[in-house]
């Protein structure tokens, strides 16, 4: 396991460059399915004193408001705004699991610096109460629109729901990256400015997956006769893999910006395929 977590962090501590092309999360702009219900939730439901706003105007959606110490707590509180329109059995998003970050299109109105944005309503066993979903915080420049991306893998659904804090990340452990069957139906999102504060005022022009893959060509195969560690040390340091199988038959799916192209582990031996056609040994 210790070649598999040194090959995992060697891998999300490398520089990415998210290639290939996008998908429109969230919009302001027309009646497409990129414009979405959103709703403002403040501390006051936990007893706190921030107040914030959030509504549409001029193709923007304008967050609003003041994060303020929660009385009890002697320490900021929050004010968010969610997306509110899945449904039971329907996506309110597209499938972003071939993605490999998100892009948010926004400018502050000063230097505010407590911005987060999650999706999903994931909570492993050990985590916060009141923390669902995966989380990661962003900084959006001042007085202009810039895009700030956030890879996946600065994501943790294993946050501290006091200060929005991760407490460990993807890259401490994987367990804690998003998974593929919420990045396949993200259910919803959220901006929240927390834990810090100060007035907030954000407008946001989109939010985008961005670094997705446009065919399934790039899918690679690849079975090893090796302990199930090593498969997955060895499928990190050639990245990225879409599926994995395990020394003793499961298959899982990874995060996707470990997910292209695909390795296949299984006990009896190490080849690679690709495109359906040529194979290499792998010893």
């Amino acid at each position: 396991m210790a070649c598999m977590r040194l090959a995992l962090l060697a891998l999300l501590a490398s520089p990415s460059t998210a290639a290939g092309s996008e998908i429109l999360l969230a919009g302001f702009r027309g009646h497409g399915s990129e414009v979405h219900t959103w709703k403002q939730m403040n501390d006051p439901v936990m007893g706190g004193k921030s107040t914030g706003t959030f509504h549409v105007e001029g193709g923007l959606g304008v967050f609003n408001g003041e994060v303020v110490d929660v009385p009890f707590l002697q320490a900021p509180g929050f004010i968010k705004c969610d997306t509110v329109d899945a449904v039971p059995h329907r996506r309110a998003f597209p499938d972003v699991s071939q993605c490999t970050a998100i892009s948010i299109k926004a400018r502050s109105a000063n230097s505010f610096s407590g911005f987060f944005f999650s999706f999903g309503n994931a909570h492993p066993a050990e985590g916060k109460f009141h923390a669902s979903g995966f989380k990661a915080s962003f900084q959006p420049a001042v007085g202009e629109f810039t895009d700030v991306v956030i890879r996946f893998d600065r994501f943790t659904d294993l946050w501290d729901d006091a200060t929005g804090q991760p407490i460990q990340t993807c890259a401490d452990n994987a367990k804690y990256c998003p998974d593929a069957a919420t990045l396949r139906d993200l259910r919803t999102m959220s901006i929240w400015a927390e834990g810090t504060a100060g007035k907030v005022h954000l407008e946001i022009d989109s939010v985008k997956a961005i670094g997705c893959s446009e065919s399934s060509d790039e899918i690679v195969h690849v079975d090893a006769k090796v302990g199930a560690s090593r498969c997955f040390a060895r499928a990190l340091l050639r990245p990225p893999l879409l599926q994995v199988r395990n020394i003793r038959g499961g298959w899982r799916q990874p995060p996707p910006y470990l997910a292209r192209p695909s390795w296949r582990c299984s006990a009896d031996k190490a080849a690679l395929t690709f495109l359906g056609s040529s194979q290499f040994s792998a010893g």
